[in-house]
Order: C-alpha cells, then structure tokens, then sequence
C-alpha cells in the first residue's frame, strides 16, 4: 500500500499549480485524481494556504458528500467559540437539607452532559454523600433532562450494539460503552472476562480456551433489548488478551444502578427503589469533567462520536432558553460558524454518523482557515491526530495505518469513515506556513482507495 502511496503522491506532486480566485483545478491534477479514484468515485477537493501568496485548487470543491466525522470539526469550532477551551461539564447530587445525616425526601444524581463521567468519579459523588448523609428515607433518582428531543437520523442499523454507537444521553458512563476484555486461561476452560465499569451488566461467558497455536475467533454481543453482554468463540492459550466494547443501551438506568449501588458501599441506607425524577435543588455533591480543550483531543483523536453528540446538544442546553436537543444546538452551531464568516454545513447530527449529512471539501476548508485565526486555534489543532510515529499520535491516523512515516510536527487531519465515505481533512505545515485542505470521497471500491486520494494530498503538500 505504501508503494502505491508514494507513486501517487509523486504523480500529485507534478500537477500541483498555485492559481488564483475561484479557478479550477488544473487539467493535470484532474487526471491525478481520476486515475486515483476508483469506478464510481466520487471525489471533493480543497486546498488553501493561510498566507495570501500560498496554493489555493479545488477539485469539484463545492460537491455536498457525507463528511463521516470530518463532521465534529463543526461541532468542535462552535464548542471552543461558544462555550471556550475552560468549559466543564458538571454532575451533581441534589437534595434537601439533611439534618443529623437523615435526609426526609429523595437525593437526584443530576447529569450535565458529560460523556467522560467515570466510574471512579461515579463513586467520589456517593462518598462525598456519604460524609452528610446516612439515611434517605425517600428515593435516589436520576435526572438526565438537560437533553432532550428526538433519536438520531438515519444513523446506521448496523452498529447498534457496538461501541462506537452513542446512546445520547445527558446522564452516562465510561464513553457510553462497556469495555470487555478476554484472557485465556485453560486448554478446554471459559477465558477470563472481565468488564469496565464492573457491576453493570451481567456476562454470559460461553468461549472457551484452545489449545496453543490454534485459531483465536470471538464475539462479543448484546442481544436486542437485553441488558446481558454474550461472549462467544476461542481464544487460544498464550493469546494476547483481546478487547471490545459493546454501547450501554440505557445509560441512564445503568448509571443510576452504579451510583445507588456504590452510595450503599459508602453505608448509605436508602429506603425508597431508585427511579427517574429531580430533586429539591440543594447541592449535595458535585463533580467536574476535564475542560473542554482536553476533551476535544479524545473526540476528535478517537473519534468519539457520543463526545461531539453531547457538545451538540450541550450548545442548545447552554442558551438562555436551556433547549438541549440536537436541532437546538445545530441552530446554535450554525449562528456561531456565521459569524466566524463560514457557511452553515447541511448536518442533522455532530458527529457524521447520519447518512442525511453532507458537507463539501470548501466548507472544510473555510472552517478550517476561519478556525485558525480564533483565539482558541492552538486547542483546535491540538485535538486533531498527527502524522508521525506512532506513540505521538494516540488517534486514528496511527490506528488505520496512515502517514506512518512522516515526521511529527507537520500534519494534522481528522478522518471520517462511514459507509462507503472516507474522508480526511486538516492542516499541512510547509517552509511556507500552514495550508488547510479537506478530501472527500464516496465510493464503491476497496476501502483504502478514497483514504488514499487525501494522504496523496496532504503528503504531497507536506513535501514527503
């Protein structure tokens, strides 16, 4: 594959040609591209130098495509403008006013939004209760109705029960997903399994450990509507431990189920059944997520799609009039890209999943030159992967096997891949400054070929 790369970058490189205004690729690069594409490819290209003397081409640049999670450059510029790189999300427990530790009424863990709760700081809430509280004689509730509005549009059947999978909700666990991890033990023996957050859900464990050298093929699923994690298949002895995630179905119920479980670890004695509602509005506990600068780097770097959900919702719940849906917070979005001078792309989500969505290379390309002259830029490019050995990179540039080679320091690029769309989009640095470009592809051919016109891209604009 890197061969293949290399000669295409080079085949780029000799008919890459500044040109000026709005003009069209030139007839070279079009034939570049053409030969790069497959049958039936669709193909948008952008290119943009910051400086006013720098490259500007576009390639069918104002073509609609699905942006795949090129989308949450959208949702992350509108975050770090509306709400700032110091924002926090905030979890809180809220009740009356205890007297001698006994609380009359019910206590509610309220959710803020936050998609990076843990299960440690799950349990700092229900020991910060403990130190006031050893008796509720009412109910422990939860609150998740700072989001609201419909499920998402047209977001793919198939990955329902997969990790990647949001259930947007503004009270959830530990990304929204169960991490599973499978060890061998015995020849003719269930492995080990065990799950992050424990406690949760329930496992039924019927892999087995194989022999040494043998085939190692599991599957980790959740049946429809269930609430059991299935684990399936061989793992041989001496296998590396494998690891999955499969989405929590109803973040809520499972979280509150945690947090009623860890406040009786902590000796609180609660006599009513958990349930949903609110709570008088005393602060009991409370506890805040990283801010939003350190988040970004894991959505975009990991392509969490529930982290750019939230911020989406987050945008509208953030308003004057507290609406935290999904068309709120779009409308919120589309007022902030405005008034940076970028055009409001067409999405109904935050994070590209829906198949509804589409964006064009030049609407990347004018965020991504509006973004770089906002305040707030150094978090923007920050939480994008890059290029270069792979423990510098800790996204998915390093874990679908892009740029492997380049040195570190010159390219920055989120990826989107849903469907049949592979997108790639970012920053390039060149002795004559940054340059911006976006690549989108939809294709019917192998799955490495749309990612391939955009490495071409940015590789040849980086010089390698």
């Amino acid at each position: 594959m890197r061969e293949r790369l290399i000669a295409l970058a080079a085949l780029l490189a000799l008919s890459l040609a500044p040109f000026a205004g709005a003009a069209t690729v030139s007839g070279a690069l079009l034939a570049a591209l053409t030969r790069a594409s497959a049958a039936g490819m669709q193909v948008g290209a952008a290119v943009q130098a910051l400086s006013p003397r720098g490259l500007h081409l576009a390639y069918h640049a104002r073509l609609p495509l699905p942006p795949a999670s090129t989308a949450k450059l959208f949702v992350t510029a509108a975050a770090l403008s509306a709400l700032g790189p110091g924002f926090r999300y905030q979890t809180t427990v809220v009740g009356g006013r205890p007297v001698h530790g006994v609380l009359d009424g019910s206590i509610a863990l309220v959710g803020g939004g936050d998609p990076s709760l843990s299960a440690r700081e799950l349990d700092a809430l229900a020991s910060s209760v403990a130190r006031k509280v050893h008796l509720v004689r009412g109910q422990v509730v939860a609150d998740a109705s700072r989001f609201s509005g419909p499920p998402p549009i047209r977001w793919p059947r198939s990955g329902r029960r997969q990790g990647w999978y949001p259930r947007v909700s503004a009270l959830t666990l530990h990304d929204g997903n169960i991490g599973v991890t499978i060890a061998p033990t015995v020849p003719g023996r269930p492995p080990r399994v065990t799950v992050d957050p424990a406690g949760g859900d329930p496992v039924e464990n019927l892999a087995v450990t194989g022999a040494a050298g043998t085939a190692t093929a599991l599957g980790v699923t959740r049946p429809h509507g269930a609430t059991r994690i299935i684990v399936t298949g061989r793992i041989a002895l001496g296998h590396p431990r494998v690891k999955a995630s499969v989405s929590i179905p109803d973040p809520v119920h499972f979280t509150l189920r945690l947090f009623t479980r860890d406040l009786k670890a902590h000796g609180v004695r609660v006599l009513g059944t958990p349930g949903l509602g609110s709570g008088p509005h005393v602060t009991l506990a409370r506890v805040a997520s990283a801010p939003l600068a350190r988040l970004i780097r894991a959505q975009n770097r990991k392509s969490l799609n529930l982290y750019a959900e939230a911020l989406l919702r987050t945008l509208g719940a953030a308003q004057p009039a507290g609406v935290g849906s999904a068309a709120a917070g779009l409308a919120v979005m589309d007022g902030v890209l405005r008034r940076m001078g970028v055009a409001a792309p067409d999405l109904v989500d935050g994070c590209g999943l829906s198949a509804l969505d589409r964006v064009s290379a030049a609407d990347l390309v004018q965020l991504l030159v509006a973004a770089a002259h906002e305040p707030w830029f150094p978090d923007f490019i920050r939480s994008l992967p890059m290029a270069g050995p792979s423990h510098r990179l800790g996204g998915t540039l390093s874990s679908i096997g892009l740029f492997p080679g380049a040195p570190p320091d010159r390219i920055w690029a989120k990826t989107g891949n849903v469907g049949t769309a592979e997108t790639l989009a970012g920053y390039v640095r060149s002795p004559g400054g940054l340059t911006a470009f976006a690549v989108l592809t939809n294709r019917d051919a192998a799955w490495t070929q749309g990612f391939d016109v955009g490495v071409a891209v940015a590789s040849t604009l980086a010089g390698e």
